[in-house]
């Protein structure tokens, strides 16, 4: 992340420098009201949560097979040809074996109908309504994967923007206090104390520090742009982070890391609930099997006429039946047996990534621990260097002014100084992001 944003930062040249006073409608936000706010107006969350809610009435819609199931009809023909029958002509008195022509039936013929289907034996019904609310679960399980997940690209991206805000603040007094010497040595420069090669060597490191002082304002928009993006904040949104980078007690969240417990993992959840899905479509196949029962009836209207007044002077003629239908499977060539076949690969599969996942979840977790013993080790180096640094930077300041100590020896100083401050921001920042790892890694991110 920090590699993108200063390749980022260099292309950025029409950016605004850094604001003192916010606009009026500024909005002022500590990490877990940007957290919040991520949760309700972020594209991908609020996409799952669609997804879920169409999940949900797909459950609903499949719950409808088992109600009765009415349809009604009208059909109307204007025959303008009336069909022919072929009667034998023995019938009416003719020679056997020859055939007469007759045509039968009205111009007009309309028929009204209503139809009804109910469910009575169908187990691949039943089982059916139990996958579609084992899906409903799984979106629902797939929103808080999602939530995990963008609440973890909003605490780095705050913590990113936070940090280079803490770094623009420093440059800020670094650019005070070397423009403080700078200008002490050019009086002496003039006064004849200094000779000019040091004011230079000064000017050098005082025009480097104010364009590194520059970069880093760039780089402080373009971070705030990158949290508003993971939010999905308006980029033009003016925004003000209320909380500062500070160290916490890494070494007590460390050694009070909670136990593994992989019930804790969303992913693992999830697996669960697809592998119960890969059961049930072994248990649908072989209910292919089983015989399905069905009741129907119907009732219609039928009106035949030479003349169009079907509606409402004709004569109407009703029929109605109730009955049943039942579907026997006999023999399909083999295809339910290999259907059978290839969802039991599918769930040996399941259970394959269920295994795998314990073995996932613990290499997770040690490599979080042994990323957070590494930053909890390079932050207090970066601390200790930090105090060096500032000590080194106040002593060879005091021998320049005093004509005991050169300017390059300041200019040293002063670079050694800003190089720790970077440093320990970038140790600080390692630190707690490494404790997002850990605590992702445990399955507690968002608890």
């Amino acid at each position: 992340m920090k590699t993108f944003l200063m390749a980022a930062a260099f292309s950025l040249a029409g950016l605004a420098a850094r604001s003192q006073t916010p606009p009026a409608d500024t909005v002022r936000m500590n990490l877990q009201q940007c957290i919040d706010y991520a949760l309700v107006h972020q594209t991908d969350v609020k996409n799952v949560r669609l997804d879920a809610e169409s999940s949900h009435r797909q459950s609903q819609e499949y719950t409808g097979i088992a109600f009765p199931q009415v349809s009604g009809s009208f059909d109307f023909a204007d025959y303008l040809k009336l069909p022919t029958s072929l009667i034998p002509a023995e019938f009416f008195g003719g020679e056997p074996g020859t055939y007469v022509p007759l045509q039968f039936g009205t111009q007009y013929n309309g028929t009204a109908q209503v139809t009804l289907s109910q469910l009575i034996v169908d187990g691949r019904y039943f089982l059916g309504l139990k996958a579609t609310r084992a899906l409903s679960d799984l979106a629902e399980k797939n929103v808080q994967a999602t939530e995990i997940q963008t609440t973890e690209a909003v605490m780095k991206a705050y913590l990113a923007s936070v940090i280079t805000t803490a770094r623009v603040d420093q440059l800020y007094t670094n650019v005070a206090s070397f423009k403080k010497t700078y200008d002490d040595t050019k009086a002496l420069y003039k006064s004849g104390f200094v000779e000019k090669v040091d004011l230079d060597r000064l000017a050098v490191s005082y025009n480097n520090l104010l364009t590194e002082q520059e970069k880093f304002t760039k780089l402080s928009t373009l971070s705030m742009y990158l949290l508003k993006f993971q939010m999905g904040m308006p980029v033009d949104q003016p925004l003000v982070l209320m909380d500062s980078i500070r160290e916490a007690d890494f070494t007590s969240i460390l050694q009070n890391a909670a136990t593994p417990d992989i019930n804790n993992r969303i992913e693992y959840q999830m697996l669960l609930n697809t592998k119960a899905l890969r059961e049930m479509n072994v248990k649908r196949y072989k209910m292919g099997y089983i015989p399905t029962l069905y009741g129907i009836g119907s009732i219609s209207y039928q009106a035949q006429v030479n003349e169009f007044d079907l509606i409402p002077s004709s004569q109407w003629y009703n029929t109605a039946f109730l009955g049943f239908s039942l579907n026997v499977p006999i023999f399909d060539g083999l295809q339910k047996a290999r259907q059978i076949q290839q969802a039991k690969l599918d769930l040996k599969k399941t259970e394959n990534d269920i295994f795998n996942f314990t073995n996932v979840m613990n290499l997770q977790v040690n490599n979080a621990k042994t990323n957070m013993q590494n930053a909890i080790a390079s932050l207090d180096a970066q601390r200790s260097n930090l105090d060096l640094a500032q000590e080194i930077v106040t002593i060879s300041r005091k021998k320049f002014q005093l004509g005991a100590g050169s300017s390059l020896e300041v200019t040293d100083a002063e670079t050694s100084l800003k190089d720790a401050q970077t440093n320990y921001l970038n140790a600080l920042y390692d630190a707690w992001v490494a404790r997002i790892e850990l605590e992702k890694s445990l399955g507690t991110l968002n608890k």
